[in-house]
């Protein structure tokens, strides 16, 4: 029996040529009850019952009936049903790991991932595929736009949609990556104008500041008792250290729309050193703006959340050409 007729013929010519390994344990276990043998000739021993419940293709191959006398087309080793398969042992290690009771592993590496994630939809692994879109996922802060893209590509709608938000907290020239290649145009554009539909709301949380309760002391307690030159922003009159910071925010969401991007160390050096030569600001100004840079980065989270992302991103998963996706 074979998993597929295509490319048989060119695997059986070059396996006549190469010597067969066993893979290690746990796929070398003498309790197997089939072996499957990946295209680069290495055997793993392993029981139908466990790939049956993972995979609805195996369940299906091993309940067809086999006549006695030539079992499984007369594929055997050992005396045990031998399977040929189109990937290599590398894929199928990690596949088989997936299916297997016990820890799941996670595959620390991205280009590693995706064949691994095409051989679990070409082999119907529901379970297997719920991790590997876990494992996707947690690409997605640090290499955003290459999830997105493999995402799209496998038409993962909640893994898209994660990836795309991640890619708020870098700048748009941050998308320059392998998998542009194989994507639309219109895929690239559609994640670019969300980027940018979530700048301008995220910039305007920054340049029109009068959603903040005015009970800080660069509001009325500095402008009663404290040194601070005054300044507005918008209809907002505060310590100009304050309005400088806030400014200063705005360019910062206006390139990347996330509240993590107010978060980084050191971002409110300069605006708590100027508050630092006012009496009344200097002590207070820490603590307070601690406070307030987490409501801050809550609230721009909380408006770029609001942006119609379906418009700008899921429209690819429904209507890209079906040999844009790599199942």
């Amino acid at each position: 029996m074979a998993a597929s007729s295509s490319s048989l013929d060119s695997l059986d010519m070059d396996h006549s040529l190469r010597q067969v390994t066993d893979a290690p344990a746990p796929f070398n276990n003498i309790s197997a009850d089939v072996i499957l043998r990946s295209s680069d000739l290495v055997d793993f021993r392993v029981r139908k019952g466990i790939l049956a419940e993972a995979s609805s293709v195996f369940d299906d191959m091993f309940g067809i009936p086999q006549p006695e006398s030539t079992p499984l087309q007369g594929e055997t080793r050992d005396g045990l049903p031998l399977v040929k398969l189109e990937e290599d042992s590398d894929i199928l290690r990690w596949l088989l790991r997936l299916c297997y009771p016990g820890n799941t592993p996670r595959i620390g590496d991205l280009d590693n991932l995706r064949p691994i994630i095409r051989a679990a939809i070409k082999y119907d692994m529901p379970e297997v595929l719920r991790t590997l879109k876990e494992n996707l996922s947690s690409f997605a802060e640090s290499m955003p736009v290459r999830v997105y893209a493999i995402a799209l590509q496998f038409r993962f709608e909640a893994e898209a949609r994660e990836a795309a938000r991640a890619f708020l907290a870098r700048p748009v020239e941050s998308a320059d990556v392998p998998e542009l290649v194989e994507i639309t145009g219109r895929d690239l554009h559609n994640l670019l104008k969300y980027h940018r539909a979530c700048s301008a709301v995220a910039a305007r949380v920054a340049s029109d500041p009068s959603w903040v309760a005015q009970s800080e002391v660069w509001f009325a307690t500095c402008r009663a008792r404290g040194t601070c030159a005054r300044k507005h922003l918008g209809n907002v009159n505060a310590s100009e250290w304050w309005i400088g910071y806030m400014a200063g925010c705005a360019r910062i969401l206006e390139a990347t729309p996330a509240g993590k991007a107010l978060l980084a160390e050191g971002r409110t050096d300069a605006a708590l050193r100027d508050a630092a030569e006012c009496m009344v600001c200097k002590h207070p100004a820490p603590e307070q703006m601690r406070s307030f840079i987490r409501q801050f980065a809550g609230l721009v989270d909380a408006v770029t959340a609001q942006v119609c992302d379906d418009e700008f991103i899921w429209l690819m998963c429904t209507s890209s050409p079906a040999d844009s996706c790599a199942y």
